[in-house]
């Protein structure tokens, strides 16, 4: 017989095995059933864990990348902006100076234009002024000339020009004795007028009318002959220069052909 102290150091094999399973138990991670699957499962959590944790600072990094290229986008079409508007303004500026400059030049040329004018309407009045005086200093009027007629007999009056006296219709008057040697000239320009109506009545058309067809088929035949036989003769002396000129040219490339030496060359 065992004595108790040797029954305590003496461990059945089911005590063993359940220290040992407990030991190990504590060894092992969460979760551990005793299987090899549940190991694959752990360390593919592990992974997946890993690469979520990766993917998700991947993913910062690229929209702090984007961000980055945004603002630098951002910033350039800003600055494109701030450059085209600059510019646009430079252009207005030139456009606001071109436009403030057409107009003084076209007040200018108004000013101009009226100073002109104003010289040109004086002068011109100045110019009629002298004409009116010209022409009271040259002729008289009708009661001028009445009172002039009264100084001078019949035969003295119709000797003095007719311009000297007035250039008034109403003292044109035939019955005048001063007027004698102007005397029957209306009736004589009826009778040139007559004359020359009667001619101008007495021409005659020249149309078909006056000739029958048959004159007129026989006249068109007559002149398709000539054009004809004019064209044929044409033809015949340009045939003929033609043949002279070919005749030139060969003789000419013969005299070259002849003339030519290939040892030369």
């Amino acid at each position: 017989m065992s004595t108790p102290g040797s029954c305590r150091s003496i461990v059945s094999t089911e005590e063993q095995r359940a220290n040992y399973k407990a030991s190990a138990e504590k060894l092992l991670p969460v979760g551990y059933n005793g299987s090899y699957n549940a190991v694959v499962q752990q360390m593919n959590s592990h992974r997946a864990e890993e690469t979520r944790q990766d993917i998700a600072v991947w993913k910062d990094e690229l929209r702090d990348e984007d961000q980055k290229y945004m603002d630098k986008a951002l910033t350039s079409r800003a600055a494109v902006l701030s450059g085209r508007s600059n510019a646009e303004m430079a252009k207005e500026e030139v456009l606001r100076a071109k436009q403030m400059e057409a107009e003084e030049v076209m007040k200018e040329s108004k000013r101009l234009h009226t100073i002109a004018r104003k010289s040109l309407d004086a002068d011109q009045k100045a110019k009629n002024e002298r004409a009116a005086q010209s022409f009271d200093r040259r002729y008289l009027t009708i009661d001028e000339m009445v009172a002039t007629l009264q100084m001078f007999s019949p035969e003295v009056a119709s000797l003095t020009p007719r311009s000297y006296y007035t250039m008034e219709p109403e003292s044109r008057s035939p019955s005048g004795a001063y007027l004698r040697p102007f005397k029957n000239l209306s009736n004589q320009v009826a009778k040139e007028n007559a004359a020359l109506y009667a001619r101008i009545h007495n021409i005659a058309a020249r149309t078909d009318v006056d000739i029958s067809d048959e004159a007129a088929g026989a006249a068109r035949h007559i002149m398709a002959a000539e054009s004809d036989a004019e064209k044929k003769e044409t033809a015949k002396k340009l045939a003929a220069q033609n043949k002279v000129f070919h005749r030139r040219i060969a003789n000419t490339k013969a005299k070259v052909d002849a003339g030519y030496d290939e040892t030369t060359c």
